[in-house]
């Protein structure tokens, strides 16, 4: 969006919760691994949080002279919007 010699950049980036394994910390089937799946939890059942980004720029174009100008660029990234990323589980 170009304005009175600026130019404004607006990027809008929405997640849903990504899944994510639940598992024990304790050896459960006897196969000499420590990273098994507790009874009854199906695979891909943990949810991780929501996200909402918010991505902002300006960027302003300033007049030196006739045939030149400077500009200046602003960005603010990642803002979030009013949620925390938190682990959940589904079972």
């Amino acid at each position: 969006m170009l304005l009175n010699n600026n130019q404004v950049g607006v990027i809008l980036q929405a997640n849903s919760g990504l899944p994510f394994n639940i598992r024990s910390n304790g050896e459960l089937n006897k196969d000499g691994l420590n990273n098994d799946r507790p009874l009854f939890v199906e695979r891909n059942s943990g949810r991780l949080g929501k996200v909402v980004y918010l991505d902002l720029s300006l960027l302003a174009f300033i007049p030196i002279a006739k045939s030149s100008r400077a500009e200046l660029f602003v960005e603010a990234k990642n803002l979030s919007i009013g949620r925390t990323s938190r682990a959940s589980t589904a079972w």
